[in-house]
């Protein structure tokens, strides 16, 4: 085995020790200019941030060596409370420089459309204040809470944007209160089609900016629809925070066939600002409905109960529940009427279910043959409240009696 001089093994150790340094420094240089986490693709973004970063960084420094700027503002937003449309209103900041450099502000048009400034560029010396007027324009169509905010340029290192806030409410020219969609009840007891009530509701047609509402002409998308306009009474417009105001009610008349609906209702106002009509429209929404309702397993959609073929001495039942949607509970709540005769009917409270009957339909003791099984001839059972006509519903039974066989 060959030997070694002692020159030569530690040159050998020597070498060893600085290609490992070389590597390890390889390594590192590699890591510096891959830094962790960033992506290939974002490299790019990484290296411009760093570079601003270090810019900003030799800027701050150069500047301590120099009389700098400060800029404070306080507060940073005003509220303009109550403000009418199609108005110019004017706000005032006050910018001070507690630095020792002169302050320069500069406008950003492009940030607050609405607003404009007497000059686009500002210099407040070193301790000086200075006021900034700003008109802001509200445009004809804005309405409820509105807000603008105005950027400034500086030249102050530690602050170089102000972002001044301008917001207010801005008053309605014309508006309705709440139409809200509602139910209105009706009596099916006489198996019409169409309610014999009509539908009613009340709005208040009312102005936060002029003193006066004067309606030309209304109109609807349907005819079934009419108007009856009367002034609003103070309360109502206090509570609107309104100038001005009319109690519009709008009537939807009974129509055959017709369960809910959902229509248009448009005024005309005169505008004292030209003198001319001004449309303001507004959803009117509802339905109509049976103040009781029926379901349950033996209940068909279109026929009712099926009660099928039974003996007169059967002693079958047959049960439904039945549903009082009134905003009152029913003082007497009853089977109004059962067809045929050889039928009874009971109703029992459910405890459970809010205003819920279980009604159970059975044969008399003396039930005699009968024949209702056809659509122009079949029973029927009405179910309401016995003291108002007007609570009621009804579904159709269909079926046959026979007698006994022999």
């Amino acid at each position: 085995m060959p030997r070694f001089s002692l020159g030569f093994r530690l040159l050998a150790l020597f070498g060893g020790a600085a290609a490992m340094l070389a590597s390890l420094v390889f390594i590192a240089a590699v890591a510096q200019y891959k830094p962790w986490g960033v992506k290939d693709h974002d490299r790019e973004k990484y290296d411009s941030i760093v570079q601003q970063l270090a810019l900003r960084q030799t800027a701050l420094h150069q500047s301590q060596s120099q009389p700098t700027p400060r800029a404070l503002v306080a507060p940073l937003i005003r509220n303009l409370g109550k403000i009418d449309p199609n108005q110019t209103v004017q706000s005032t900041f006050t910018v001070t420089n507690s630095g020792e450099g002169e302050l320069t502000l500069a406008f950003k048009a492009d940030t607050a459309s609405n607003v404009k400034v007497d000059t686009e560029t500002w210099t407040v010396a070193a301790g000086e204040s200075a006021e900034l007027s700003l008109d802001w324009t509200i445009p004809q169509s804005a309405s409820g809470e509105q807000a603008e905010t105005v950027v400034l340029q500086t030249n102050d290192p530690r602050r170089p944007e102000l972002r001044l806030g301008l917001s207010g409410t801005v008053n309605v020219d014309w508006a309705f209160s709440d139409l809200p969609f509602r139910t209105r009840f009706i009596s099916n007891s006489s198996k019409s089609e169409a309610s014999d009530q009509p539908y009613v509701s009340r709005t208040i047609l009312f102005s936060q900016v002029y003193d006066n509402t004067v309606v030309l002409k209304s109109e609807c998308s349907s005819d079934a629809v009419s108007f009856e306009i009367e002034p609003a009474s103070e309360e109502a417009l206090r509570q609107l925070d309104a100038k001005s105001g009319v109690q519009v009610t709008v009537t939807h008349a009974p129509v055959a066939g017709v369960k809910k609906f959902h229509e248009t209702v448009r005024l005309a106002v005169l505008d004292p600002s030209t003198e001319s009509e001004k449309w303001v429209e507004s959803a009117f929404a509802g339905r109509f409905k049976s103040p009781v309702s029926f379901y349950g397993n033996e209940i068909h959609l279109n026929e009712g109960i099926r009660l099928d073929t039974v003996t007169t001495d059967s002693d079958q039942e047959w049960n439904f529940f039945a549903r009082f949607w009134t905003t009152d509970p029913p003082r007497a709540p009853a089977v109004i009427n059962i067809y045929p005769d050889s039928l009874e009917a009971t109703l029992e409270k459910v405890d459970r279910l809010k205003q819920t009957y279980r009604v159970t339909i059975r044969l008399k003791e003396d039930a005699k043959p009968e024949f209702f099984a056809m659509p122009t001839k079949q029973g029927y059972i009405t179910i309401g409240d016995a003291e108002n006509s007007e609570i009621s519903n009804w579904m159709p039974l269909r079926g046959q009696i026979i007698s006994p066989p022999r």
